[in-house]
């Protein structure tokens, strides 16, 4: 029992994302894909090595990246900051988001 709970401690310890504060500069979304992209205001290199820079990107083909998509276009539209974990080493076209939350700035 001791071998498999060191196992799955080391397991979740690797699969901590790191988190990135991402000021919302655009949302898009399309009737002709699933895909979702966020623009941020400050320049945005690769942190997978995925072709394209600038934007990230997520699924909104079911109901959690549509809640994404929500939450960015709030963050948008108040100003506020989100804070992104992104799918480790996994590009479509862009850094894939795994995670998105609103942080609230003073």
């Amino acid at each position: 029992m001791y071998k498999i709970f060191t196992v799955l401690m080391f397991f979740s310890a690797c699969s901590i994302a790191e988190s990135y504060k991402i000021k919302v500069c655009g949302v898009q979304a399309s009737p002709k894909h699933d895909t979702v992209h966020l623009q941020p205001c400050q320049t945005w290199m690769s942190k997978s090595s995925c072709p394209n820079n600038g934007y990230l990107e997520w699924d909104a083909s079911k109901f959690q990246g549509q809640a994404m998509y929500s939450t960015a276009l709030t963050a948008f539209v108040s100003g506020n900051f989100v804070l992104v974990n992104l799918v480790a080493d996994d590009c479509g076209s862009f850094d894939r988001v795994s995670f998105l939350r609103i942080i609230k700035t003073n």
